[in-house]
């Protein structure tokens, strides 16, 4: 049976601890895979806890935002963590994937969005519930949207934020990446965050048209038009299985 990517090669940009669950979906569906992370992960240099450490309880509703987040909000906080399964609180993830890993960490009954796996997704599944009056802890990153704790803050929840972790811009490209995006020998590049986005236009700037972008949700859609770059499909679900859907479907 002939694999659907066969013959297609695919820019996976996403940062080098993410992009290996990628890499391996693609090529057992026949793509020839070029990695070149566009931002790096790393621990921020401080982080603003001091009067939320070991007082998980004081939250009704802890948030993770991403992957990263979970990551590492349990490597930082291991000790304090080591029994979040007796947590009494509730925790939201912001997509499947993201609650998967919470759950690694014997985390039980992660709260999921039903269909947007994004911010606006987590207010809507939040407003099943009540937040007036309620203590949200958000964990995030060190950038990113406001609009969640904003949102949150807006309808009457009281909001802290902890950023556990940093992105950062490369700041060179790969040369050899950058010769197979001349030469237009990169079929479809992968677009996974608006911080990816950003990064990747600043990296590769007018060589992006001549590969084909695949964009992972609305938002990142949007931060790449106001780049000048629209991307040619959009995942229908904000996940990395949505995305290889997506390329499955157009390529």
């Amino acid at each position: 049976m002939t694999q659907p990517l066969h013959g297609t090669t695919v820019l996976v940009t996403r940062p080098r601890e993410q992009s290996e669950s990628l890499r391996i979906l693609l090529e057992s569906l026949g793509a020839t895979v070029f990695l070149h992370p566009v931002i790096e992960i790393c621990s921020p240099n401080t982080v603003n806890d001091f009067d939320v450490v070991g007082h998980w309880d004081d939250f009704e509703w802890l948030i993770f935002v991403s992957e990263n987040a979970v990551r590492f909000f349990f490597d930082r906080y291991n000790s304090d963590c080591c029994n979040f399964a007796g947590y009494t609180g509730r925790v939201v993830a912001t997509g499947p994937e993201t609650a998967k890993i919470v759950e690694h960490y014997g985390v039980k009954n992660v709260v999921v969005p039903e269909k947007n796996f994004n911010a606006e997704g987590i207010v809507e599944r939040l407003l099943l519930e009540t937040i007036a009056g309620k203590r949200f802890l958000v964990i995030r990153g060190s950038r990113g949207r406001s609009f969640l704790p904003d949102k949150l803050a807006e309808l009457g929840g009281n909001v802290r934020q902890i950023a556990v972790y940093e992105s950062r811009d490369v700041l060179e490209p790969d040369g050899k990446i950058l010769l197979s995006l001349k030469t237009g020998d990169i079929h479809w590049t992968t677009v996974t965050s608006s911080a990816i986005a950003a990064s990747l236009v600043r990296l590769f700037g007018e060589h992006l048209r001549k590969t084909r972008l695949v964009s992972i949700s609305p938002i990142t859609t949007a931060t790449l038009k106001q780049l000048g770059f629209v991307p040619d499909i959009e995942a229908e679900e904000a996940t990395i299985s949505g995305i290889v859907t997506a390329l499955c479907s157009h390529r």
